[in-house]
């Protein structure tokens, strides 16, 4: 009854719903109630965990309740306006009034995707600024944990759609050069395995979209040849060279596994380097016959269903995330 009569309160007066408001409240309680424990209204999760407590599950239930009967207007529904979709150097301004937005997204586990992807929407402007100034993807990513959800990388869409607005859509353009792909291949391709490989995709009839693409992604280092070289030191000072392959190039972008528990081997090998994981595609199958499709990088592995949205979320991370 008493949580009741408080969030019905703030609710009226349309008082934003904050940590520190939520704690502060708690704490009155307790003070006016000497009966009553503090955890039972809020308890602080500890880092990077949602708070608990009855006063933020019944305040996003209840507006989550006016929400969907159409007593409160949903504001994250209206659409993203011209400002949102400036260049970089206006994102130093943030959105207008949209602290409860964002302890709505850190906060409530109860929200479905589609209304955190209208969430997320309403607030690229200051999670843009914030990842700018980030020191690293790990921060990023311990901060805005939804990006680890299996469906984050639709997150990742909508942040970098509102960071690169002009960008034309890959997948689009992709498919509009394939045949030019092919051309250049015919004419630059010198690697005798990567010719066995081209001859794989001209001479299956049968072969799927996804096939097809994966070839053509690891023909294109064979076409662009990398040219970095490491120079490393024995234990008595040598100084020796190596120089990356055409194979090299392949595997630091996508790699073939025949099996899930070898995925896992793979994933847990990167991890032990203990350096941080660029994005990659890990395939389950073989370029001609691909199965399953991943993509890992740090510690958020998402699985996609076609080569070409895994190679333009690849894309995306990158620029978003460097």
């Amino acid at each position: 009854m008493l949580v009741d009569v408080i969030i019905n309160h703030v609710i009226t007066m349309k008082i934003s719903m904050s940590v520190g408001l939520a704690e502060s409240i708690a704490n009155q309680i307790e003070a006016l109630f000497p009966t009553e424990v503090k955890d039972t209204y809020f308890m602080r999760g500890g880092s990077h965990k949602n708070p608990k407590g009855k006063l933020y599950a019944k305040f996003y239930n209840s507006m989550r309740l006016l929400k969907t009967s159409g007593l409160v207007v949903d504001n994250n529904k209206r659409g993203t306006t011209a400002a949102q979709t400036k260049t970089l150097r206006q994102f130093g301004k943030c959105e207008p009034d949209i602290q409860h937005v964002l302890d709505q997204i850190i906060y409530d586990t109860d929200i479905t995707f589609p209304e955190l992807q209208n969430l997320w929407r309403a607030t690229t402007k200051f999670r843009i600024n914030d990842i700018q100034k980030a020191s690293s993807t790990d921060s990023i990513i311990k901060k805005w944990t939804n990006y680890k959800a299996p469906l984050g990388f639709k997150l990742i869409d909508i942040d970098f759609n509102t960071l690169y607005p002009d960008c034309n859509d890959f997948i689009s353009v992709f498919g509009e050069k394939f045949q030019n792909c092919l051309k250049i291949f015919e004419d630059k391709i010198k690697d005798p395995l990567s010719h066995t490989l081209f001859d794989q995709l001209k001479n299956t009839p049968d072969i799927c979209a996804n096939g097809k693409n994966s070839i053509i992604f690891c023909l294109f280092h064979a076409v662009f040849v990398p040219t970095s070289k490491k120079v490393t030191r024995d234990e008595n000072g040598k100084k020796s060279q190596i120089k990356y392959s055409i194979r090299d190039s392949v595997n630091s972008f996508i790699i073939f596994k025949n099996s899930i528990s070898e995925v896992e081997d793979y994933i847990l090998y990167r991890k032990n380097e203990n350096q941080p994981i660029q994005p990659f595609i890990i395939v389950i199958g073989t370029p001609v016959k691909p199965k399953e499709i991943f993509i890992f990088f740090d510690c958020i592995k998402y699985k996609l269903f076609s080569i070409t949205s895994a190679v333009d979320t690849c894309f995306k991370i990158f620029h978003l995330f460097n």
